[in-house]
């Protein structure tokens, strides 16, 4: 008689994936025929056990390429969410190791999602740069970079082509930052966990 694991019904069905990889032995779960034994998944959750098979085996060292996903899965290839979703996936764990992941190689695969990749990359970037003060600088040149060209109309700059602000902000400042406190210049990426935005 075999044993089969009980099925918690609030369970989501990226978290039943999950569960089975903590059961797996020496053996790595097959997305596609877990995939298979859940038809009446809709997209959505299908791309979630996707990016959980996708982190899980980023994890155990035995990553695979975005390619072999939309293979196994062809409705995320007509998806272009999916796709961002796959590549910043892909792009954050290569970030974590210690790597430097190219847009570039993402936008080769899909040219048709050049901008979006772009912009996506360079949000989870800047989200991945560690606090302390060289972080803290690049990212400032880079803000002062992106700026030059995206300043607001009527306002008035430092002489530099940077907005002058009436009182100066301490970069090692702890005080807490309101939305009130910044204007927003352009939406630089979004996805499932919100939106980003240039701002001053």
């Amino acid at each position: 008689m075999i044993n089969k694991p009980t099925v918690d019904q609030d369970e989501t069905l990226d978290e039943r994936y999950t569960a089975a990889w903590s059961r797996r032995g020496d053996s790595i779960p097959s997305v596609v025929d877990f995939l298979a034994s859940h038809t009446d998944a809709s997209v959505d959750e299908c791309v979630d056990v996707l990016l959980s098979d996708q982190r899980l085996r980023w994890d155990g060292g035995c990553p695979k390429p975005i390619d072999d996903y939309l293979a196994a899965y062809p409705p995320v290839s007509r998806d272009p969410e999916s796709i961002l979703k796959l590549i910043q996936g892909d792009f954050l764990a290569r970030l974590e190791r210690g790597e430097t992941p190219e847009p570039a190689s993402y936008i080769q695969m899909f040219p048709n999602l050049a901008e979006e990749v772009r912009r996506q990359c360079e949000v989870d970037q800047w989200l991945t740069l560690r606090s302390g003060s060289e972080s803290a600088r690049s990212l400032a040149t880079t803000l002062d970079h992106h700026r030059d060209d995206t300043e607001a109309p009527g306002q008035a700059d430092d002489g530099k082509g940077r907005p002058e602000r009436e009182q100066p902000l301490d970069r090692d400042q702890d005080a807490p930052l309101w939305e009130a406190d910044f204007q927003l210049l352009r939406l630089l990426g979004s996805g499932g966990m919100g939106e980003v935005y240039e701002a001053i």
